[in-house]
């Protein structure tokens, strides 16, 4: 079970004691979801998968109007920062640091304990001494167990400059990898597990029905293609292509004049 750090001062802090009770409590559902992903004080929910204001207003049970106001509130604070995309926790490696003071304390305990298992070889231990093995006996030290150790190589963020380039390729348009916006919908989709085939693959449906459409070209946009619609464009048969015109044929008599097909 992971555990987050929360210190005592916290309820003096103006900055917090500033916000309103929806995000103080955003605020604890970021530590929590921080210390939960695969690579700690950013906000992941699965290796490779940024989360998105979306997974964070469910994990919070809060509307997104409230989770979108919270975080740019955040932002103004200098709580968080978002990096390629990423929601990041500023001054969590300095605020939620591990223990090794804790752990080789509780290691001690243990191996204390141990030893007088081994004296008392045969006797069945109580619930007490159980308890005090997982809890480590120290008071106010989380138990062992609980420190998790993630040398996980930081995930590969979605590759926005590939796919705003293909779209910009095929559709002519000259959209930029590095817009917030743009990043924001193939973030989303990316966490739905969509990858970068599938974009293409969008893109090249959409184009191919929409480029030569004075009304729908306007439409090849990321916010469009990559927006809540993705499957569906994704899963559309492909448009049939434009049929060549059938070749017309004259006819002529053996008196050499031409005859109606």
């Amino acid at each position: 079970m992971a555990w987050v750090r929360l210190y005592t001062e916290t309820k003096n802090d103006r900055k917090i004691r500033r916000l309103d009770p929806a995000h103080r409590w955003l605020w604890c559902v970021l530590l929590m979801m921080a210390k939960e992903s695969p690579v700690e004080g950013w906000l992941y929910i699965a290796e490779g998968e940024p989360a998105t204001i979306d997974d964070i207003a469910d994990e919070a049970n809060l509307p997104i109007d409230v989770v979108g106001n919270g975080l740019g509130t955040f932002r103004e604070l200098s709580f968080i920062e978002e990096v390629d995309g990423v929601f990041h926790l500023i001054n969590w490696e300095k605020r939620q640091f591990k223990s090794d003071i804790s752990t080789s304390r509780t290691r001690k305990h243990r191996e204390q304990h141990a030893e007088q298992g081994k004296e008392n070889d045969g006797v069945p231990e109580t619930s007490e001494e159980r308890s005090g093995e997982r809890s480590g006996n120290v008071p106010g030290t989380p138990p062992e167990y609980r420190v998790q150790s993630n040398n996980i190589t930081p995930p590969i963020v979605p590759p926005y400059a590939e796919i705003v380039s293909y779209l910009n390729e095929k559709a002519g348009t000259s959209y930029r990898a590095a817009s917030k916006k743009t990043q924001r919908h193939i973030n989303a989709r990316w966490c739905e597990g969509y990858r970068l085939d599938d974009f293409r693959t969008v893109i090249d449906k959409k184009v191919a029905e929409w480029k030569d459409d004075p009304k729908m070209a306007a439409y090849l946009r990321p916010e469009t293609l990559f927006g809540s619609k993705f499957e569906s464009y994704l899963n559309q048969p492909w448009p049939p292509r434009a049929s060549p015109e059938k070749p017309t044929y004259l006819l002529f008599n053996d008196d050499n004049e031409e005859v109606s097909a």
